[in-house]
């Protein structure tokens, strides 16, 4: 009982991991594998000088910016000003999905307490400049109090958000310096070049028994990464699996799973709905929430961790097909039993309850 235990732990500890560590990956399907290593490199104290980024970007630092510790979502992050408030100019790369401009506009709006602009406006909002063969969107918003300085660039399969928020003279103070900094972007991948590919890694476990609802019908001739798919009424489910140092960002996921229900990435990707549950016997797991009231459609994905590897079973659908289906779809998360490597591996046996 003890040793069961003790796995567990484990076990809920590697979920968790996942959730806070954010490492940045990219790929087609709901998680991305990682073609860097997992945790970013330690970011090194320069002024006004070349400083290279993940992926072959680099970047000059104004005088008078201190370099403030990477975290959480956070690549890079700078203290422009030592008065109080502070200020701080942040580096936030994220996955290819997060670039769609309106949005993050809307989003960066409401932070300061403004009107959603509408897309026939952007022109007016958005400078479009071309840097060091970069391009860049670049977006100076003022509120009340707030003016933010912010900039999105795509490089090396991932967009960099860069921003500096704060009191209006604070922000006004450093606009010179915010200018230089995106003027001095540039990526080269002769000096930083990709890390190689790594090898595919073994997986651990394997799907050894479920109970699937009566009305769920089984999708046949799934392809990898996908184990299992299902038509669950309106909504449809299916089951990835990855092993755990191959899965990839918590936040990247998170912006992944919103996008494809149409909503904008958050800030910090902690904030989504979620609770925990137990797969089969003793596997622990995260059930997280999404919902998109303008389209009226809803996701629900649940995380789980075995002998190891990391498996993802994810339900998308209307709304009210989803709602229909969350009291089956929480019973057929618990009721999936995996198996370890030393244990037979044949097809996973699945029963209508």
């Amino acid at each position: 009982m003890k040793t069961v235990r003790c796995a567990r732990i484990v076990a809920l500890a590697l979920i968790m991991l996942l959730v806070s560590s954010l490492i940045s990956c990219d790929r087609e399907e709901d998680v991305a594998f990682a073609q860097r290593p997992k945790d970013p490199p330690p970011v090194a104290k320069v002024s006004a000088s070349a400083k290279p980024a993940s992926g072959g970007m680099h970047w000059s630092v104004p005088p008078g910016w201190r370099e403030l510790p990477a975290q959480q979502m956070r690549f890079a992050a700078f203290a422009v000003n030592d008065s109080n408030p502070p200020v701080e100019m942040t580096v936030i790369p994220l996955g290819p999905e997060s670039a769609a401009l309106l949005p993050n506009v809307n989003r960066w709006e409401k932070q300061l307490g403004l009107p959603e602009s509408p897309e026939a406006k952007l022109p007016e909002i958005v400078k479009h400049i071309s840097l060091n063969g970069l391009e860049a969107n670049v977006v100076d918003l003022t509120g009340e109090k707030q003016r933010m300085l912010a900039a999105m660039v795509a490089s090396g399969g991932r967009v960099w958000f860069f921003k500096l928020s704060g009191p209006v003279d604070v922000v006004s103070a450093q606009k010179s310096n915010f200018d230089a900094f995106i003027a001095s972007l540039h990526a080269d991948e002769s000096i930083h070049p990709p890390a190689p590919t790594p090898a595919p890694t073994q997986l651990a476990s394997h799907l050894a028994n479920y109970k699937m609802p009566n009305d769920w019908i089984e999708i046949a001739d799934v392809r990898p990464p996908r184990i299992k798919a299902f038509q669950a009424g309106g909504a449809e489910v299916a089951i990835t699996q990855f092993a755990a140092n191959n899965a990839g960002s918590f936040a990247d996921n998170v912006t992944r799973w919103r996008g494809q229900l149409g909503l904008p990435p958050v800030e910090d990707p902690r904030t989504t709905p979620m609770k925990e549950l137990t797969a089969g016997k003793d596997t622990p797991a995260v059930l997280l929430e999404f919902h998109n009231p303008d389209t009226a459609t809803r996701m629900l994905v649940v995380m789980a961790s075995a002998h190891g590897d990391l498996w993802f079973v994810k339900m998308t659908g209307p709304a009210d097909a989803v709602d229909g289906q969350r009291n089956n779809f929480e019973s057929f998360a618990k009721s999936l039993e995996f198996a370890g490597p030393t244990q037979p591996t044949g097809e996973a046996t699945g029963e209508a309850k």
